[in-house]
């Protein structure tokens, strides 16, 4: 199982010098590649190993091994389809397929954690003991993947925990967890280190490059992730948006450009993008990113506002079925209307 991240350290001596005390139910959020699913599954290895805190990713005892074959009988893991084919050899991933994930009939439908499969885990916590443990753990992950009628099933476990039982939420979206199940928790904020720290680790497993992830708000093993996908990113779009800003790329080329990128990528850079444009028409403060730059083309306000809505709205859509190549059509028209000629900006 993973190794914990060294950022995330305090937090894991925090939490285990108080494990006497450890609540039946945590929930583990932060942004995305902070390392949650790997503190979770450190929590795992110390709980049914039974060992007296952090724990080798290597070590080799009977409960970690089956820990590691995703097949230890107190390990209960509820993900979503998408989750589980993005990593399935993920060890905890493993251990959700006992708990068997139909093909999602829509393409939206595979992004979430269903009703069925939480009575699964009532009925299994309900009519069986630990087996090999002193207890038993479920991990849910994403948590906000929940749909709403698995997160009302789950309260009953929240509220009416069995014995010896442990429930790890994970998330990186705490707002979209219904308030029901998240003051039910023990909630544990889980931030990534400050960026040179980052950068640094980073540079500790080769990949310095990918440090371009960390302006869009992720943490560094989603960095790092996203840098090995080989996925265009930040540094490609920024590329792609100053030609357009310095009038050499239309909005069908820009277009063009941009859909190579993944797009709940493409959709993390524009808003950063976008932000940074309107606080330059705005304050006159042009973002970092220019270089030497001179636009020929700056924001309408209005207009730009419009356009950030309009990406929020394409956000909030992700995991359901969008024509992703319209929309990226749809968003670069909108940026080339929302664009007027430097020296006629004034008063607009």
């Amino acid at each position: 199982m993973s190794d914990l991240p060294p950022w995330l350290t305090p937090a894991w001596d925090k939490l285990w010098s108080e494990r006497e005390r450890l609540h039946h139910a945590l929930l583990l959020q932060g942004p995305a590649g902070t390392g949650k699913l790997n503190f979770a599954e450190g929590v795992v290895r110390a709980l049914l190993g039974g060992h007296d805190g952090p724990v080798d990713p290597d070590c080799r005892c009977a409960a970690c091994l089956r820990l590691a074959s995703g097949s230890h009988p107190d390990f209960h893991v509820l993900a979503s389809h998408n989750s589980l084919q993005a990593d399935p050899e993920r060890p905890a991933h493993r251990a959700a397929l006992r708990y068997a994930v139909d093909q999602p009939r829509t393409a939206s439908g595979g992004q979430w954690i269903t009703i069925a499969q939480v009575r699964d885990l009532h009925e299994r916590f309900a009519g069986t003991p630990p087996q090999l443990a002193a207890c038993r753990v479920a991990l849910i992950t994403p948590a906000d993947a929940l749909n709403p009628s698995a997160a009302n099933a789950l309260l009953k476990l929240l509220e009416e925990p069995p014995d010896n039982s442990f429930l790890l939420l994970v998330s990186a979206r705490r707002e979209a967890l219904p308030a029901t199940i998240r003051s039910r928790c023990f909630e544990l904020p889980l931030h990534p280190p400050p960026r040179p720290e980052a950068v640094e680790w980073l540079e500790q497993q080769g990949a310095p490059e990918a440090a371009q992830w960390l302006d869009l708000g992720l943490g560094p093993l989603a960095a790092l992730q996203w840098q090995a996908a080989g996925s265009p990113g930040w540094t490609y779009s920024v590329t792609a948006l100053t030609e357009a800003l310095g009038g050499k790329l239309p909005a069908p080329e820009l277009a063009e450009r941009l859909a190579e990128m993944d797009f709940a990528l493409l959709l993390r850079c524009l808003q950063r993008q976008m932000l940074d444009l309107l606080i330059w028409r705005l304050t006159g403060h042009p973002p970092a990113w220019f270089g030497t730059l001179r636009p020929r083309a700056r924001l309408v306000a209005e207009r730009g506002f419009k356009l950030y809505d309009r990406i929020l709205f394409y956000t909030r859509l992700l995991g359901q079925p969008v024509n992703q190549r319209l929309a990226v059509d749809a968003l670069c028209l909108e940026l080339a209307g929302a664009l007027v000629p430097v020296d006629r900006t004034a008063g607009s």
